[in-house]
């Protein structure tokens, strides 16, 4: 009896939708404004950084920039720099992660690459970006912020995403609080998936879990929790939108 209480709950399917068929419009009031995660396919497939970026095109033309230098799956808490040309030729098993605040007037060099106006986000609206390279079977551990959209150049990467907003969701911000003391520094994404992916949907949380190819890009909703393992080398970008101005 209740037997199909204790089953597992599928995910939920994510929406997805190609770049050329939908309008800035649409992004804002059935995605950005309800916080409701989106794949879009073939979104950065005609852009630069598509056709440009490799190893050796960051090293010649980022190759000066700091970098964090990450050997788990909790970026935000390591310490440990270098620049981008040292990481690549020297740094083996380790990823680079490196969030910085995007100010007026900051030209960086990766956004060279990207193009605007674009349907999602204009320099006006960046808060915060993060270039990003990781070896195969890496990732990053139950975390949320702010809306974000990554962009990867190569690889895959497997998500797992659901809402940690404690107004909205508070399942699952009490169940973000508990992946992030049982998952602490030192521990990695694949030790996730193989502990809790097949469990998580006994959390009562809507939770949706998909892979993410190059060219496009996820948007990921303020507050959702957010879990990536790495299924093959990958390379790419984060950009970190502002919301405040949209709601008023």
């Amino acid at each position: 009896m209740f037997n199909f209480l204790k089953k597992k709950l599928p995910p939920n399917v994510i929406e997805s939708v190609k770049y050329s068929d939908f309008s800035t419009k649409e992004f804002y009031e059935n995605y950005f404004i309800p916080k409701k995660p989106l794949l879009i396919q073939d979104a950065s497939i005609d852009w630069p950084l598509m056709k440009k970026w490799n190893k050796e095109y960051i090293i010649n033309h980022a190759g000066k920039e700091e970098c964090t230098v990450v050997r788990d799956s909790r970026p935000a808490a390591s310490k440990e720099t270098s620049t981008l040309e040292n990481y690549f030729k020297n740094l083996k098993n380790c990823s680079t992660l490196s969030l910085k605040e995007f100010n007026k007037g900051d030209k960086p060099i990766f956004f060279k690459d990207l193009i605007f106006p674009n349907k999602l986000f204009e320099t006006t609206d960046i808060y915060r970006y993060f270039f990003f390279h990781a070896d195969n079977n890496s990732g990053t551990l139950p975390h949320n912020h702010g809306d974000a959209f990554n962009f990867l150049v190569f690889g895959r990467k497997s998500w797992v995403m659901f809402d940690a907003d404690p107004t909205t969701s508070p399942n699952g911000y009490n169940l973000l609080l508990q992946y992030n003391k049982k998952y602490p520094v030192g521990t990695h994404s694949s030790e996730w998936f193989v502990s809790e992916l097949l469990n998580i949907g006994k959390k009562k949380v809507n939770y949706y879990n998909f892979i993410q190819e190059p060219g496009e890009i996820v948007y990921i909703p303020h507050r959702y929790a957010h879990t990536v393992l790495n299924l093959d080398e990958a390379m790419g970008l984060v950009i970190e939108k502002k919301r405040y101005q949209h709601e008023q």
